[in-house]
């Protein structure tokens, strides 16, 4: 979408989330990998917590960015962009606590 909407300047929130995505991508491939030992194996419920973590951050950060530009930017289709821009990187996190939750129930009910 970035190359869609023309985007030429990145936003430091947006490099914020774009990290935030990485870290939670990198806690579920930690996830998948110890999943099969989850009775034994303290790794799937710490990543679990830590993608919930990583996901709240991404949510103050989000919240942060669409203040500051509507606030900061006269411009509407900037303000459009960057909002839609931002919400799908928020949803690309609260996907990755979505996946988190899940395997919680998971362990949570075969514990």
């Amino acid at each position: 979408r970035f190359e869609l909407y023309d985007v030429n300047e990145m936003l430091p929130e947006a490099k914020d989330m774009g990290a935030l995505i990485g870290s939670a991508i990198h806690e579920l491939d930690n996830l998948f990998e110890h999943f099969p030992q989850f009775r034994k194996d303290p790794a799937v419920g710490e990543s679990c917590l830590r993608i919930v973590e990583l996901e709240d951050q991404g949510d103050r950060v989000y919240r942060h960015a669409v203040g500051r530009i509507f606030a900061e930017h006269g411009d509407a289709v900037h303000i459009l962009k960057w909002n839609s821009l931002l919400l799908q990187m928020e949803n690309a996190l609260d996907a990755c606590k979505d996946v988190a939750n899940i395997v919680s129930g998971v362990v949570m009910k075969n514990a």
